[in-house]
């Protein structure tokens, strides 16, 4: 394992997920990000309604992998502006 690795473990990745999850009023409050969340969920939902039950499963399951991506993203950025103005991490 390399130092990020150590630093993005799973039960780290899970506390900033959270903490972003709690922080997302805040970005709702900036309108551009909010009309295209918005947008999106519309979107997603038309598709998924079109979809035949075998496909709405795959759709799930690249939904479910996206959101588990993007909690690696929401860690990484944490850490990074956690080091901002120290030293950085060492990939």
């Amino acid at each position: 394992m390399n130092n990020l690795e150590n630093l993005l473990n799973l039960d780290t990745i899970e506390q900033i997920s959270d903490i972003v999850e709690e922080k997302m009023h805040l970005l709702n409050q900036i309108e551009d990000f909010h009309k295209k969340d918005q947008s999106l969920a519309i979107l997603m939902e038309k598709l998924e309604n079109s979809l035949s039950n075998d496909l709405k499963e795959q759709f799930d399951d690249i939904m479910r992998l996206n959101y588990q991506v993007e909690s690696y993203y929401f860690a990484l950025a944490y850490f990074l502006g956690k080091q901002s103005g120290s030293q950085e991490i060492k990939i």
